[in-house]
């Protein structure tokens, strides 16, 4: 059952970043549970995902770009992750593929990843407020930020 959850948990990371899809990580079609059991690596397959071909194991890459080329490619791609607000919590070399005919390091083993918190958008405040000094509301919905500077509210 918890391979299930664990499978379910990464199905749901693909649709979260399915703007994603087909960039930096493989497209996701899906789960099922097969109907012939499948042994795979000494374990019972209850529940499967669909993805689309990502590549290339990345440690077998032939050496005709160098290994800052990679590490480079690896940065934009968890780059691409923090834009969606996410952490990629296990973005070991074995979770990076590496796409021939597109040029480019695709992401997998979506199942343990850290959603952050949405930034909370901009609000008044002010130098005072952490000292328990409150900018105090005018008249009109304007909050004085400095002698000259004012927001309407």
């Amino acid at each position: 059952m918890e391979k299930q959850h664990r499978l379910q948990i990464e199905a749901d990371n693909y649709s979260y970043l399915r703007s994603m899809q087909g960039q930096n990580i493989p497209i996701c079609l899906g789960t099922f549970t097969p109907q012939v059991s499948y042994w795979y690596h000494g374990e019972l397959m209850e529940q499967m995902i669909i993805l689309s071909w990502s590549g290339g194991d990345s440690s077998t890459l032939s050496m005709t770009r160098t290994r800052f080329f990679f590490h480079q490619e690896r940065k934009k791609a968890l780059a691409a992750f923090r834009s969606h607000r996410v952490v990629h919590r296990d973005s070991e070399w074995r979770n990076m593929l590496w796409d021939d005919l597109d040029n480019r390091l695709i992401v997998i083993d979506l199942e343990d990843l850290e959603r952050l918190k949405r930034s909370r958008t901009l609000e008044l405040t002010s130098g005072n407020a952490r000292y328990g000094h409150l900018a105090k509301v005018r008249k009109y919905g304007q909050v004085p930020l400095s002698n000259s500077i004012a927001i309407r509210i």
